[in-house]
């Protein structure tokens, strides 16, 4: 069944009301998507909304729907999944930020580092933030989440270093020099279930010596993910899938399927 994001609240619906399309998703729905009449489709507003809606007109200007099932939301995470990732180009960006939703980060944090997109890059801030939101909708659209991932401002690197220092969260910096694998350290953690688990993934070039240093100096674990030198938007979805299947919701599924053999 198609999914459309409304950027109007749906909170106010309920079973029986008609409901005319905003524009977008008018646009989304019948000029893409060659939604039909008595078509059904979902509509979310990315705070938990959620409608089931019958098409019941169409005309040149827009649409009608029907509204006739609310949807609990099912995608949900069970832990707060932060992924700090570094500011890329536009591709690569909008790639990880997709697969992060895809695979339940809770939010996203872009960054700024010593060997990352400079400060002459933050030219159009607020226009690029607003696509990687447009980014983040789409991914809902597709993977069924209700409650788009929060999507943080971008920060400078030391920023990120600080964050939750005070607090009962698993935070972790990846490193190709890292003590110990990502893996063999959430294994250490099974024994108490995180609130929530940080993943700050480096840019290509790395992290600088002074601030693998600094979050060190701040208690974050350095962790690595293997023998082989991955690309930024791999580290992430590979960080992200390791720490899901150990703590959160893939783990789970995995040993609900082998449970059928």
């Amino acid at each position: 069944m198609p999914r459309f994001f409304s950027k109007e609240p749906l909170a106010h619906l309920s079973i029986g009301v008609e409901w005319r399309l905003p524009e977008s998703v008018f646009h989304h729905a019948v000029r893409v998507r060659r939604l039909r009449l008595r078509d059904t489709l979902t509509l979310f507003d990315g705070s938990g909304a959620c409608w089931r809606a019958l098409v019941a007109r169409i005309d040149k200007h827009g649409a009608t729907v029907v509204v006739n099932e609310y949807v609990a939301n099912s995608a949900s995470n069970t832990f707060s999944l932060t992924l700090a990732l570094p500011v890329m180009s536009a591709e690569r960006m909008d790639w990880a930020l997709q697969k992060g939703t895809e695979l339940g980060v809770h939010a996203f944090w872009p960054m700024y580092s010593a060997h990352s997109a400079n400060a002459d890059h933050r030219k159009h801030g607020e226009k690029r933030y607003a696509h990687w939101r447009n980014v983040l909708a789409s991914a809902c659209e597709q993977c069924g989440r209700n409650v788009l991932p929060e999507l943080k401002m971008p920060a400078m690197l030391e920023e990120a270093l600080l964050a939750e220092e005070n607090r009962d969260v698993l935070r972790f910096l990846f490193d190709a020099g890292g003590e110990k694998g990502l893996t063999s350290l959430l294994h250490q953690t099974l024994s108490r279930a995180p609130q929530s688990v940080i993943l700050l993934i480096g840019p290509e070039g790395g992290f600088s010596r002074s601030e693998i240093a600094l979050a060190r100096q701040h208690r974050w674990q350095i962790a690595h993910l293997g023998p082989r030198i991955l690309r930024a938007e791999t580290a992430i979805v590979a960080a992200a899938t390791l720490t899901q299947a150990a703590l959160g919701d893939l783990g789970r599924a995995m040993l609900t399927d082998m449970s059928d053999f």
